[in-house]
């Protein structure tokens, strides 16, 4: 992974959690919704996938491709469908 990324063919993203945690915290209480969970049960990571999301949408206004295998991640995305791509494996 070192390799590729010394290659520039992979680049790390952090979240800017400053600009975003407003919508960060109301995205984990959507999809605690979503999925009937209290919103420390819901996984961490689902919301900052889609705060990357929109903020890769902000910085480059192109349509962002995601793609996995979590249901309930892709419902939550389904609002962002003129950002972003998505389908499941």
């Amino acid at each position: 992974m070192e390799t590729v990324i010394a290659q520039g063919l992979v680049k790390v993203e952090t979240v800017n959690y400053l600009k975003y945690s407003t919508i960060m915290n109301n995205l984990r209480k959507h999809l605690s919704k979503l999925e009937a969970k209290p919103e420390h049960a819901v996984k961490k990571g689902d919301s900052e996938l889609i705060i990357l999301v929109i903020q890769l949408y902000e910085k480059h206004g192109e349509k962002i491709r995601v793609s996995t295998k979590d249901k309930g991640l892709l419902r939550a995305l389904k609002p962002f469908n003129k950002r972003v791509d998505f389908e499941v494996l």
